[in-house]
């Protein structure tokens, strides 16, 4: 077999790493059950919804209490279902108060969430500027923030796709002059212009300061937030309306809140949040804050007055569904998924498997040794089914057929 047709085995069998597992999994039996827990402030304990697409039911209990209605567990939810209940005069008394004044429930909700795969993205050093029109409209500006190297950042002007001298001295010189230190490290935004307004973007300098940069009208308004946290992983900047917070700051042993104003940062409990393993969920109410850590083994729910102080917590294993699809981990050696960044698509190489060495080896030694008894020697496509496993073997298998046939 020629080394050309070697490569074109190869890549065939990635052709196959991403097919089959699709494949299979619309094949193998699932059975889909989904659970969910919500912290309920009208009875002050937790809820578990469990939802099985299976056989299309949902079921609902109060945590050590019973089994509910649906009706109630809506009730119980009185802030996220707020325009229903007070439509059909269901809002608890308890909150009577936000009944008669429901422009209250949204002016002191929010809601913020951020997926591990968020935490996992990487991009190129190269961030857009976006600022606000006369119209306060969102737009994005022709220039690039590129991070640079130890003299810092600079600005690209990427309609004539070089440096720009003078808005990148100007960035230099107000960076210089709060007191940031190259090298340029890290640097968040939201890059989204479907928002009402922007809070600009955070960047970490050298000694591991966050600074907080604002594009406006051909200028750069940059702030010291005077916060120093080393291992940042990532600032999600969501702007709201309630002013509270301009981001979510996790870093590799700390979860806080840059505050609206005065940059202080408000720490918040992370014990059981895996930053690259666990969904994150903050839940705010008129009457409390909700912090949600989930992984397809665990969710964890703490609960906070409106001073971030933690009041209680709940941890729920979650139910694992009853499927086929864990033969996958002795017959895939891995898989090739597609996943979709903020900016662009890629894939990645996912879902190792030791479980299917074992049948890996077993493959090989069975084709190396059926074409050695036949006198013909497949050194090297036996080395492409170690290494791809049942995608080489594939790939070998359809390759010799076809040879064969010429």
């Amino acid at each position: 077999m020629r080394y050309l047709n070697l490569c074109i085995v190869a890549i065939f069998s990635l052709f196959l790493s991403y097919f089959l597992p699709v494949f299979i999994n619309l094949v193998l039996k699932q059975d889909y059950v989904f659970e969910r827990v919500r912290y309920s402030p009208v009875e002050e304990n937790f809820m578990i919804a469990k939802f099985d697409r299976t056989n299309n039911t949902q079921s609902y209990r109060l945590y050590g209490v019973g089994d509910i209605s649906q009706s109630q567990y809506l009730q119980n939810l009185p802030f996220t279902n707020a325009h229903f209940l007070i439509k059909e005069g269901k809002f608890p008394k308890k909150f009577e108060y936000y009944e008669k004044n429901p422009q209250e429930i949204s002016k002191n909700s929010q809601y913020l969430s951020v997926k591990a795969s968020e935490n996992k993205a990487k991009f190129p050093p190269l961030y857009p500027v976006l600022s606000q029109n006369e119209f306060d409209k969102i737009i994005y500006e022709p220039y690039i923030i590129a991070l640079g190297d130890k003299n810092g950042p600079w600005v690209v002007d990427s309609l004539k796709n070089k440096k720009d001298t003078n808005l990148s001295k100007v960035l230099s010189d107000k960076l210089k002059s709060s007191g940031f230190v190259p090298p340029a490290k890290k640097y968040f935004l939201n890059v989204s212009s479907m928002k009402e307004f922007d809070w600009g973007a955070f960047m970490v300098d050298g000694e591991d300061k966050v600074f907080h940069i604002k594009f406006d009208s051909a200028n750069f308004v940059v702030n010291n937030t005077k916060i120093v946290q080393k291992d940042i992983i990532n600032i999600v900047v969501k702007e709201d309306k309630r002013q509270e917070f301009y981001a979510l700051l996790i870093a590799k042993d700390t979860l806080g809140l840059i505050a609206y104003g005065d940059y202080k940062f408000v720490k918040l409990p992370n014990d059981g949040y895996e930053p690259f393993e666990s969904n994150l969920v903050l839940r705010i109410s008129p009457v409390d804050k909700i912090l949600e850590f989930v992984t397809p083994n665990l969710s964890k729910s703490i609960v906070m007055n409106l001073n971030y102080e933690p009041i209680k917590n709940f941890e729920l294993n979650l139910e694992k569904s009853n499927a086929f699809l864990w033969l996958k981990e002795y017959i895939l050696p891995f898989e090739l998924q597609l996943s979709q960044d903020i900016h662009a698509y890629k894939f990645s190489f996912e879902k190792f498997s030791l479980k299917s060495l074992i049948l890996t080896i077993l493959l090989v030694l069975v084709y190396f040794l059926a074409n050695f008894y036949r006198k013909k020697i497949t050194i090297l496509q036996s080395f492409i089914v170690l290494i791809f496993g049942i995608y080489g073997l594939i790939s070998v298998l359809i390759f010799k057929s076809k040879k064969d046939n010429r």
